[in-house]
């Protein structure tokens, strides 16, 4: 008896039968039809209009989102601006990943973010970076530095191969401070080294640093960079070599005693003292006056910078400097003045009926006390002050406690109220204005401090002012 054939599905399962194996229905309706009346393949093409007409439809076109690459230059060195302002403060080292981007970004925001440096913690790591991405160095124009004993043969070293360097601050305090002898507070020759291998080099910024014989001596040589601008300390400044030097611009820390000022060939000029006296202010009254006597070339002094402080010995008590300065402003009444900024520790106290300086447009005046506005008599020493620039277009009052409670949240609580609320509660603000609005300032701004600030602004000198609330990101 012949064996029986073996089933090849089981007769148990639902799906397949003994006979024959079951077709999905879906296969037998696509192998009933033709090849010609079958569905052809979907292009994907049609997928992708599909995709973008569905788009469309969602966003707007006034709402749809763009790209970053679809954005002009000018818009995406913004973004990127905002992006380096914003980045963690606590990496030492600039960020990599944006350069990675695609080939516009790199080349747009590179030479960006590597023009500025400045080395503040941990500096020889930055130190180590900046010495192996060589290909940044070109783009680097200002950096900033803290050299001490250790650590300044390596950072002379990396710097002195920035040879597109324009600008450098450095800080030398922690190179003297390790110093055991005292009187070795010159200048270190490995950094006098590193200028002379710095031929761009236009702004030198020395901090608390003098400028001893040696420095001086290459200062004048043929190898020093040809500078513009210095900041020095000025105890030990050499009225020889500072005339000697053709430079635009000068900060001195610290006025010395026996004071001589370039003021024909300079165009900006700061000068900070806190131990301002007498016998000082009266040598710098007089430099300036035989300066501005001599008549041989006219003055380039367009930018003016005062800070400084006189204790009377008597009292040990800060001290008015108004005759100081209707003495100093009657002595430039000569010059292209074109900026003044004064700071004060004690208000104007006196008439001032010096000459007029047409020339001076803008005015910052920072006083660290209070400035009662409402008292007439104040106000009128004030406005006479005012009153030496009769061109004065743009007014800034900076630090300014112009009534006892008035800082910072005093100006964002001034700029909610309206205009009876503010005449009310704050008249000597309105004084002020009222003051103001027969002058030719079109730009007043009123702050306590480098964050905050209240702007009144007028199209012309007769118009009305229009209050602004600002806040700077200084």
């Amino acid at each position: 008896m012949a064996a029986a054939a073996p089933q090849i599905y089981s007769p148990v399962s639902p799906r397949f039968s003994p006979a024959s194996p079951v077709t999905p229905t879906f296969w037998i309706d696509e192998m009933e039809l033709a090849p010609s009346a079958r569905q052809p393949p979907r292009d994907k093409s049609q997928n992708y209009a599909e995709y973008k007409r569905q788009a469309r439809a969602k966003h707007p076109k006034e709402t749809r989102p763009l790209t970053l690459l679809r954005l002009p230059d000018e818009l995406i060195l913004r973004v990127f601006e905002l992006l380096w302002n914003d980045y963690d403060e606590e990496c030492h080292v600039p960020p990599v990943e944006p350069l990675c981007i695609n080939k516009r970004i790199h080349a747009l925001i590179r030479p960006l973010w590597f023009r500025t440096l400045t080395v503040s913690d941990r500096p020889d790591k930055f130190m180590t970076w900046l010495l192996r991405h060589q290909s940044i160095h070109q783009y680097v124009q200002d950096m900033t530095i803290e050299l001490d004993i250790h650590s300044i043969h390596m950072h002379c070293l990396v710097t002195s191969q920035l040879h597109n360097l324009r600008t450098l601050r450095v800080d030398l305090s922690d190179y003297f401070a390790a110093l055991d002898d005292e009187d070795d507070d010159g200048v270190p020759p490995v950094f006098i080294k590193l200028l002379s291998e710095l031929p761009l080099l236009r702004r030198l910024d020395l901090g608390a640093t003098s400028i001893d014989p040696d420095f001086a001596f290459f200062l004048l040589s043929d190898k020093a960079p040809p500078l513009e601008h210095v900041t020095c300390f000025g105890e030990a400044l050499d009225n020889d070599v500072l005339g000697a030097l053709e430079i635009r611009s000068l900060k001195v820390e610290s006025v010395p005693d026996n004071v001589v000022l370039p003021l024909l060939d300079l165009e900006r000029l700061s000068l900070t003292s806190r131990h301002f006296d007498k016998d000082t202010y009266e040598e710098l009254l007089k430099s300036v006056k035989n300066e501005t006597d001599r008549g041989e070339k006219p003055l380039k002094l367009r930018r003016l910078e005062l800070d400084l402080h006189y204790k009377d010995s008597a009292t040990g008590k800060q001290s008015s400097l108004d005759t100081f300065y209707d003495h100093f402003l009657w002595t430039l009444r000569k010059s292209p003045l074109y900026t003044l900024d004064i700071t004060l520790r004690e208000p104007f106290s006196t008439i001032f009926k010096g000459y007029p300086l047409p020339s001076v447009r803008g005015l910052r005046l920072s006083v660290d006390v209070d400035l009662p506005f409402q008292n007439k008599d104040h106000l009128s020493v004030l406005g006479s002050f005012f009153r030496l620039f009769p061109n004065l277009t743009h007014l800034k009052l900076h630090k300014v406690r112009i009534s006892p409670g008035f800082v910072r949240y005093t100006l964002t609580k001034y700029a909610k109220l309206d205009a009876a609320e503010r005449a009310l509660r704050y008249p000597h603000v309105a004084a002020l204005l009222v003051f103001l609005q027969g002058t030719q300032v079109v730009d007043f701004r009123l702050a306590s401090n480098d964050e905050d600030e209240i702007r009144w602004t007028r199209r012309t000198a007769e118009g009305a002012f229009e209050m602004e609330l600002w806040t700077t990101l200084l």
